[in-house]
């Protein structure tokens, strides 16, 4: 978290080489969204600290604490996900969503490439890797992927629904990296 909170404004996206990028966050809501999240955190810190402070102290600093711990979790997890965008390499699509999820999908064991906002909605098994909003696209994934979560979460699902900036093209390039998606 912190690495993200030090890094300095403008700073190039985490993109390994040979590994191509697609970002999240252009045309997605999710960065105002945060903003207006950590707004909303600022007015209910200042005003939960006023409150509880009248009965105690100790607790009224227990919660301001939790609360800026809150805001900091905010700020860097807006930082991440567009510093940290979905990538394409010659052998597996990772698939990441700031400080929350990522997965790391082979490519040979991808079955199925949804496009829309309906994409991989009917699977009871998906898991959605977006902030605040709705997945664009969805991966099918022969025998599942493990996904890992905040806090060392890790959980296995058979169908990844996320966001992506050009859905169109990130399909393109999976196709051109010899994944044939089977209907």
């Amino acid at each position: 978290m912190f690495r993200y909170l030090l890094r300095k404004p403008g700073g190039l996206p985490e993109v390994p080489p040979g590994n191509r990028a697609f970002s999240s966050h252009r045309n997605s809501p999710v960065l105002a969204l945060l903003a207006v999240l950590c707004l909303a955190v600022v007015i209910e810190t200042f005003a939960l600290h006023l409150l509880v402070g009248r009965w105690s102290r100790p607790a009224a600093w227990i919660l301001t604490s939790v609360s800026v711990y809150s805001l900091l979790f905010l700020f860097a997890h807006g930082r991440a996900i567009s510093l940290k965008p979905h990538l394409v390499a010659a052998d597996h699509l990772r698939i990441r969503d700031g400080l929350l999820w990522s997965a790391d999908v082979p490519l040979d064991r991808i079955t199925a490439v949804d496009r829309g906002e309906k994409a991989g909605e009917h699977r009871k098994d998906a898991l959605t890797v977006t902030t605040l909003t709705a997945g664009n696209m969805a991966v099918t994934i022969d025998g599942g992927v493990d996904c890992r979560g905040p806090y060392g979460i890790r959980r296995r699902f058979e169908t990844v629904r996320f966001f992506a900036d050009d859905p169109e093209e990130l399909e393109a390039s999976l196709q051109c990296t010899n994944m044939t998606p089977k209907d």
